[in-house]
């Protein structure tokens, strides 16, 4: 566990997908990855 070594009290992970397909798919997924970190970072 990370914590143990280097302090971490919490983790949070946002990502976007399908990179591999360069469509509206992964443009959607952009969009939703930059909602979710707008909203973490309103929550911090």
């Amino acid at each position: 566990m990370l914590s143990r070594y280097l302090g971490v009290e919490s983790f949070y992970e946002v990502f976007s997908e399908y990179q591999e397909f360069n469509d509206e798919r992964h443009a959607n997924s952009v969009q939703d990855a930059q909602r979710k970190i707008a909203s973490l970072l309103a929550q911090l």
